[in-house]
C-alpha cells in the first residue's frame, strides 16, 4: 500500500503538469497515439534477459568497421566521420572524447561527443549511433516534432549496421544480433513504463486525485492473468517514486524511442527492398537545422514516407498500425531464440 503523503505529492504534481498552463499538456496528444505503439508491443511483448557479449573488439576495430560502413552507406558520412574524429575545440581537446567505461555515450548540448567504450562490439553500434546524433548536432533545440523523431535515424541506423555486419565480417551471428536482441528487450521496458504512467495520468484525470481507492478501482477493468493488470500491481509504485524523484514524466523522453523502434524495422524493411536511403538522409539533415520553421519541419517530413503523419501532434492511422504490427512480430520472432 503506497503511503498518504506520496499519493498526496503525485496529486500534486500531476495538477500542475496536467494544468492548461502547462506545456507539457500538450505532450498528453503525442502519448494518446503513441499508446498504439505500446499496446502493439505489450500485446506481444519481448521480455526476455538482456545478452551479454563475449568476443573481444578492440577500439580501432570498431572505428575501421563504421567508417567502411558509412562509406558504403554515404560516402559524404564517411568523410564526415573521419573529420568529427579529428575536430579539435579550445586546448587541442578533440571534439570526441573516448574513455572506457560502462557508461552511456552521448553527445552535449555544444555537440562534444562522448564515447564510453567497453571492447565488444557494442561500441561499434554505440559510436555509430552518437556520431549519426552528431550529424544533426542541432536535433532537439527547434521544436517538438525533432524532440519526437530524433532517434529513428540512430536506431534505423543500428538495423543496417546488423545487416552490414553479417555480410561484410567474420563476427559470430549471434554475437551481431544481441544489440538488436537488447533493443527489442529495452523497447518492451519502455513501453511498460509509458504503460503505467499513460494509466496513472488517466487516473487523475478522471478524479483529480489519486488514491488505493481510485487505484483499485482502475485496476478492477483488467483481469488478473493479463500483462497490463500484472504491470500497474508492480510498477505503479516505483514509477510515482521514480516521478517524485526526478520531477518529470518519462514518457516524453521515453515516446520517442517507442517511436523509433518500431519506426525503424519499418525503414529497415523498405530499405531492404527498394535499396533507397535518400528519406533516411534527408530526415538526418531536418533534424540538423535550426533555421527552418515549424511549418517548413511538418512539410518536409509528411513528404516523407514515413508510417505516421505531424500536424499538431503525431498521427498514425489504423492501417499503419496494422503494417507496424506485422513488421515487429516478424522481427521478434527472428530473435527469441538467440
Amino acid at each position: 500500500m503506497i503511503n498518504k503523503d506520496k499519493y498526496e505529492a503525485i496529486t500534486n504534481f500531476l495538477k500542475i503538469c496536467l494544468s492548461d498552463k502547462c506545456i507539457l499538456k500538450k505532450e498528453i496528444n503525442n502519448l494518446n497515439t503513441v499508446m498504439k505503439l505500446v499496446e502493439m508491443t505489450l500485446k506481444k511483448p519481448f521480455a526476455y534477459q538482456k545478452l551479454k557479449y563475449q568476443t573481444k573488439v578492440d577500439l580501432n576495430t570498431s572505428i575501421d568497421i563504421i567508417y567502411n560502413f558509412f562509406t558504403e552507406i554515404n560516402p559524404n558520412y564517411g568523410n564526415q566521420f573521419l573529420n568529427i574524429l579529428r575536430e579539435t575545440i579550445e586546448d587541442n581537446k578533440y571534439f570526441v572524447e573516448f574513455e572506457k567505461s560502462d557508461k552511456n555515450s552521448y553527445v552535449d548540448g555544444k555537440g562534444k561527443v562522448y564515447i564510453y567504450y567497453n571492447e565488444t562490439l557494442d561500441d561499434t553500434y554505440s559510436i555509430m549511433h552518437e556520431i549519426i546524433h552528431k550529424f544533426s548536432t542541432q536535433k532537439n533545440q527547434t521544436s517538438s516534432i525533432k524532440k519526437l523523431l530524433g532517434e529513428i535515424p540512430t536506431i534505423t541506423f543500428e538495423y543496417l549496421l546488423e545487416d552490414y555486419l553479417l555480410k561484410k565480417t567474420s563476427f559470430k551471428k549471434d554475437e551481431i544480433l544481441i544489440n538488436k536482441y537488447n533493443s527489442l528487450i529495452a523497447n518492451t521496458d519502455k513501453c511498460l513504463e509509458v504503460f503505467t504512467e499513460y494509466n496513472l495520468i488517466k487516473m487523475y484525470q478522471k478524479n483529480e486525485k489519486i488514491n488505493d481507492e481510485i487505484i483499485n478501482k482502475h485496476l478492477s477493468i483488467f483481469d488478473k492473468k493479463d500483462l497490463e493488470y500484472q504491470t500497474l500491481n508492480e510498477l505503479l509504485e516505483p514509477v510515482i517514486d521514480k516521478i517524485l524523484d526526478k520531477k518529470y514524466l518519462s514518457f516524453i523522453i521515453l515516446n520517442r524511442y517507442i517511436i523509433a523502434y518500431i519506426t525503424g524495422i519499418y525503414l529497415k524493411n523498405k530499405i531492404k527492398i527498394d535499396k533507397n536511403l535518400e528519406e533516411l538522409f534527408t530526415l538526418i539533415n531536418i533534424l540538423g537545422k535550426n533555421d527552418i520553421t515549424k511549418e517548413e519541419d511538418i512539410k518536409i517530413i509528411n513528404n516523407l514516407n514515413l508510417p505516421f503523419t505531424y500536424e499538431d501532434n503525431i498521427k498514425i492511422t489504423d492501417e499503419n498500425i496494422k503494417i507496424l504490427k506485422k513488421g515487429y512480430l516478424r522481427e521478434i520472432s527472428n530473435y527469441k531464440n538467440l
